[in-house]
């Protein structure tokens, strides 16, 4: 007997960090991908500039606009991994920008500079 059962596929997840420096090309692929999309690949586009991102690609995408971390759970984000707060000013309320702009070896090229 066959099983009846719906089967459901994991969607493939596609992240572009720093999308607004993609070249033309790799844009040019992206709307390729876009006008012919697959139900099983789910693409998100990070950017800190929207503009730069071509109007042919916005107009096929969603957008979700994220608010900076508030001071006091940016400190306790901090705090809980042991960084300074001392250097906090430095991540614009994005604590995920601790791990790379904080750490030991950051700090250090950043004292050389």
């Amino acid at each position: 007997m066959a099983n009846s059962r719906t089967q459901t596929k994991t969607p493939r997840v596609i992240v572009f960090y720093e999308a607004q420096a993609m070249n033309i090309a790799a844009n040019n692929a992206l709307l390729k991908s876009l006008e012919e999309p697959n139900d099983d690949v789910i693409y998100i586009l990070v950017t800190n500039s929207l503009s730069t991102i071509p109007a042919t690609i916005q107009s096929r995408t969603q957008k979700i606009y994220f608010s900076p971390v508030e001071r006091k759970e940016l400190e306790a984000y901090l705090v809980s991994k042991n960084i300074s707060l001392e250097n906090a000013s430095l991540l614009s309320g994005s604590p995920l920008l601790a791990d790379e702009y904080l750490s030991d070896d950051k700090l250090a090229q950043r004292k050389l500079i």
